[in-house]
């Protein structure tokens, strides 16, 4: 079976969005574990939708201005599994701290993934572009939560961690087989 860039696409967008997720129901439990302490759990939760929040504007107005997405999209991609490897590399809540930051740096790549995919159809099929590449969205979410519901008790935060990396750069691999934009 041949995958056109559609297909390439949503297959991306569902192991990054699963490399996003994966740690996500038992990040506070966790840490908690870990002893890191009420008030900075709470600022590397924030820490996410802030960096994320931030980042947002310019990343997509860069991406529109010198339209790049699909680097853009690497860049989300990588950054998305780099930012379990601090949660690796780094046991404790500087690690996760540091992995929140990029976690949202990636998410702030994501209206590059939006673009990229509706371009792939005509006007007239924009809703449907758009509610497919949004069922790749949840759906890896979905796969992310329903894995780590079934598998942290039995390998860890670690190896919870260590699937997110895998899954990023999974997503970048596929990223990269999409043809190349023009200049």
């Amino acid at each position: 079976m041949k995958l056109n860039k559609q297909k390439i696409l949503f297959i991306a967008v569902i192991f990054f969005w699963f490399a996003q997720y994966v740690y996500i129901p038992y990040q506070t439990p966790y840490l908690t574990m870990i002893q890191t302490s009420t008030s900075f759990i709470g600022i590397i939760i924030g820490t996410y939708g802030i960096s994320q929040m931030v980042l947002r504007l310019p990343v997509g107005l860069l991406a529109d201005y010198r339209n790049k997405y699909k680097m853009n999209m690497l860049i989300g991609a990588l950054s998305s599994g780099c930012a379990s490897l601090f949660r690796i590399i780094f046991n404790n809540g500087i690690g996760f701290l540091i992995g929140n930051l990029f976690s949202g740096l990636a998410s702030a790549m994501w209206i590059s993934f939006m673009v990229l995919y509706m371009s792939f159809y005509p006007k007239d099929q924009q809703t449907k572009a758009t509610s497919s590449i949004i069922v790749a969205n949840n759906l890896g979410m979905l796969l992310g939560f329903i894995t780590s519901t079934l598998l942290y008790k039995k390998i860890g935060m670690q190896m919870i961690c260590l699937l997110s990396v895998i899954s990023g750069i999974v997503s970048a691999l596929f990223i990269s087989l999409l043809p190349k934009e023009k200049t």
